[in-house]
């Protein structure tokens, strides 16, 4: 994806396949994996934010592995939502972090289960499904 200059009112996010969330607070490339999100007080001009995921390009054959455009991962983000978490918790106790950290600590270790399962079938960095 070419870099871009965007904002929340720019008619770029139209035109390179930028979709709006139902609740609007958020853009998402057609690919899903480039999001745009508003911001409070820091990132680009427009105060907005750019999250880059890795991205995967399949080889024609979905047996070979593929190539990456750099990005985080889903794991590397749950790793910072629950580190973030864990924080607040400590400052700011409340069943509903509890709760949240469950959650998140849960969806972590199913990527981590699914990454597993994934290199054991060595099929990891493909497009097979296990």
């Amino acid at each position: 994806m070419p870099e871009l200059t965007y904002s929340l009112d720019n008619s770029l996010i139209t035109e390179h396949g930028f979709l709006r969330n139902p609740d609007g607070n958020i853009y998402y490339s057609e690919d899903y994996h480039t999001y745009i999100l508003p911001s409070k007080g820091i990132g680009d001009n427009n105060g907005n934010q750019r999250l880059q995921f890795i991205h995967g390009i399949p080889d024609i054959d979905p047996s070979k592995p593929m190539e990456y455009i750099p990005g985080v991962s889903d794991e590397q983000l749950l790793e910072v939502l629950i580190n973030r978490s864990e924080y607040f918790q400590r400052i700011l106790r409340c069943q509903e972090n509890v709760v949240a950290l469950d959650h998140l600590k849960a969806a972590l270790q199913a990527k981590l289960d699914r990454t597993a399962k994934r290199q054991v079938k060595g099929i990891e960095g493909t497009m097979l499904n296990h």
